[in-house]
Order: structure tokens, then C-alpha cells, then sequence
């Protein structure tokens, strides 16, 4: 189970409290946020991007009335956006988002400029690690780089595979220790999600674990997470009875070294801190 099938079942934990939410895959060239939804997209986001779609007509409906802006799959030139087409899906999203009591983006993996730009448009920023070391070099890299950046989003760890709560505290705590020295920075530590099998069995079926397993210990340890990333806005600033919510689901591979402005000095630093924290 990887940073997909959590976004998917974090916009449906969203939508089982009554929150009006889509989930946009951001991962453009392999998007696959729709297999682990079950459904068979008629539109995507490319078709917004060749003018023939309004962002409203693009939308497709999930499960339990979840709305999908669905990505395409196996198309190498949209791995990375130019910056004309980024800068009309992220303005396309930022329309739609008035819509919504919650907007989940699933971005592909790494820092690319796509990758930053959604970082920066994010009010919640959920950073994926698991207890393999190159994740969490990345997850480090990742909140570095988000830091450095200035984006103002509030960033979170979730772990994720994990076995026992030792091996959580072993994987967020190395990290935090590494923000805090380095950074002096504190992310906020959301949760974790063990190995399960229901979840497992949930992704085979092209069933999500929020409609399938709900008394599932990861299903459950998912729908905790949802006060943490929707906050209520002041009732007298504010019109709408929730704020709108961009929230990024963000997973890390060993990619760190794709993005030509931090291939050298920023994975070698991260890396020696890291190893010095």
C-alpha cells in the first residue's frame, strides 16, 4: 500500500464525515488514483488541458459521491508539466476548489517543479515515509526543500508500512530530529498505518478499505487522522461552515537527484545530516 491508496481512503474518510471532496491525481503519466477508487474514467485532466473539458465537465464520480479529477496513465510527456499547462491545471484547481470542503492532490513522487508548485498552493502537507532508509532520506529532502521554499502549509509525517509502534517512533524520530537540528523546524507527526492485510485485500478487489473494511485497524487509524488535516474556520470571518482545504498526499522514492536545480548539493546534504543527526 503506497501514497494512492491512502489519499483515495483519506478523501473517503473525508466524504464518510460529510465533507463535499475531491481528489485530484496529480501524478501526471502514471496515474492510477481511479484503479484503487474502482472506477473506469471516461474524462482526465488531460482533456481540461486540451481545452475540450471545463474542470467541471472532467470530473468523474467515485464511491459514496467522492469527485474525481482523474489523471492519464502511460504518457511520458506529462511527467513533467511546461509552464503554461501547469499553470492551467493549477489555476483550473483553484476554481474548482470553491466548490469543495476538501480537495485531496495525490502528487507523484519526489521534488520536481510540478511537485513544488502543489507543495505551495497546499494548506496541509502529508508527507508519506516508510521504515525503508531511502524514504526517509526523501521524506527529510522533501520537508527541506518544502522549508527552504517557504510554503506555508502546515507539514506532516505519516508512516506508513509499518510494523509496531518502536519501528514508528524509529522512523519519524530520526526525521524530526533531523528537521530540528538542521531546520529547526517540527513537523507535526499525523499517525501511522501497519501492514494489514485488510488493506491488502481491499486493493486487489479495486474496493477501498473506507467502504470495505471499515473495522479495520488501518481504516480506522485513517479516519483518526482527518480532525488533524480539517480545521473549522472562525464562524465570524467566515461564511462557509468549513474552510476549503487543499490538502497534498505527497509519497518519496529515491528521486531526489531527478530535479537538475538540488541534484548535487541538496541530496548530498540531506543525506549527511541525516547520517549525523
Amino acid at each position: 500500500m503506497g501514497k494512492t491508496t491512502l489519499a483515495v481512503n483519506l478523501a473517503l474518510a473525508m466524504v464518510r464525515r460529510g465533507l463535499k471532496t475531491l481528489l485530484f491525481d496529480a501524478d501526471m503519466g502514471m496515474a492510477n488514483a481511479h484503479i484503487f477508487a474502482g472506477i473506469n474514467p471516461k474524462h482526465t485532466v488531460l482533456d481540461v488541458l486540451h481545452g475540450r473539458l471545463s474542470g467541471e465537465e472532467a470530473l468523474m464520480e467515485g464511491p459514496n459521491g467522492l469527485q474525481m479529477l482523474c489523471g492519464p496513465s502511460g504518457l511520458t510527456e506529462l511527467a513533467d508539466l511546461g509552464a503554461e499547462d501547469l499553470a492551467r491545471v493549477t489555476g483550473e484547481l483553484d476554481r474548482l476548489m470553491g466548490g469543495f470542503d476538501a480537495v485531496v492532490v495525490d502528487t507523484g513522487a519526489g521534488i520536481s517543479r510540478v511537485v513544488m508548485e502543489y507543495l505551495r498552493i497546499a494548506d496541509e502537507i502529508v508527507v508519506v515515509v516508510t521504515p525503508d532508509l531511502a524514504s526517509s532520506l526523501d521524506a527529510y529532502g522533501v520537508i527541506k526543500v518544502a522549508r527552504e521554499a517557504k510554503v506555508s502549509g502546515s507539514i506532516h509525517l505519516l508512516a506508513n508500512l509499518v510494523e509496531n509502534e518502536d519501528e514508528v517512533a524509529g522512523v519519524c524520530g530520526r526525521i524530526i530530529g533531523c528537521t530540528e537540528r538542521f531546520l529547526k523546524f517540527t513537523p507535526n507527526t499525523l499517525g501511522a498505518v501497519y501492514r494489514d492485510r485488510a488493506l491488502h485485500d481491499a486493493n486487489q478487489a479495486r474496493r477501498p478499505l473506507m467502504l470495505s473494511g471499515l473495522g479495520a485497524d488501518s481504516a480506522r487509524r485513517i479516519d483518526k487522522m482527518i480532525p488533524c488535516l480539517i480545521k473549522k474556520p472562525d464562524r465570524q470571518t467566515a461564511a462557509e461552515p468549513w474552510s476549503r482545504m487543499g490538502m497534498l498526499v505527497t509519497g518519496l522514492r529515491t528521486t531526489l537527484n531527478h530535479h537538475p536545480r538540488f541534484r548535487s548539493n541538496l541530496r548530498e546534504g540531506t543525506h549527511n545530516e541525516y547520517a549525523n543527526a
